[in-house]
């Protein structure tokens, strides 16, 4: 399978809807992050951080800066794509759920 078929397959799996994008590969990473320097230069960092400077970090699912983009560093890393999807469906599943507490008597 592609990667591409990964993806939709996942995303079908998942119930995720069709406006998520995948940025694969560093140059793709350096290029959105250079692109939100100027809106937000403090998750530019983060992100420059804990991506681009971390050997072991595959991928990440930036929810605080955009809630439908993922970063991977490579098209062979399919579990991790698996991985980031899974948080983008609890990211996206807690924020339809509304939870209502009592307190206790």
């Amino acid at each position: 399978m592609t990667f591409e078929e990964h993806v939709e397959n996942i995303k079908k799996e998942l119930g995720i809807d069709s406006n998520l994008q995948i940025v694969c590969g560093e140059d793709g990473a350096r290029d959105y992050i250079e692109s939100i320097r100027k809106k937000n230069p403090s998750h530019a960092k983060c992100l420059e951080d804990m991506y681009l400077k971390s050997k072991n970090t595959r991928g990440i699912y930036p929810w605080p800066v955009d809630e439908d983009l993922i970063l991977i560093k490579s098209k062979n890393y399919v579990g991790t794509l698996a991985h980031e999807m899974r948080h983008v469906w609890q990211y996206k599943k807690s924020k339809r759920q509304i939870l209502l507490v009592r307190p206790l008597s």
